[in-house]
């Protein structure tokens, strides 16, 4: 998926993203990070930025980017297989 969106970006289009996966999300040249919680407890803007500035935010997604930027898993615990969950 992002090397369809760089292909999309080197072509000069600008290309936005409503995406939960922290990789991906890391990749981006701008984050727009809504919350403060899911459904109707979010939808403000709780921080923005390079996916760097958002990750020195207090916010759990910048949480997230502070673990991937330092290689440790994003969730803690055993997980289902195949399951996301």
């Amino acid at each position: 998926m992002v090397d369809a969106f760089d292909v999309l970006l080197d072509s000069g289009n600008t290309v936005v993203v409503a995406e939960h996966d922290i990789p991906v999300a890391a990749s981006a040249d701008w984050v727009i990070d809504l919350g403060p919680g899911a459904g109707p407890d979010g939808g403000a803007v709780v921080a923005e930025g390079t996916p760097d500035a958002v990750a020195t935010a207090n916010t759990p997604t910048a949480g997230f980017f502070r673990r991937y930027a330092a290689g440790l898993p994003l969730l803690e615990g055993p997980r289902l297989a195949g399951t996301g969950r």
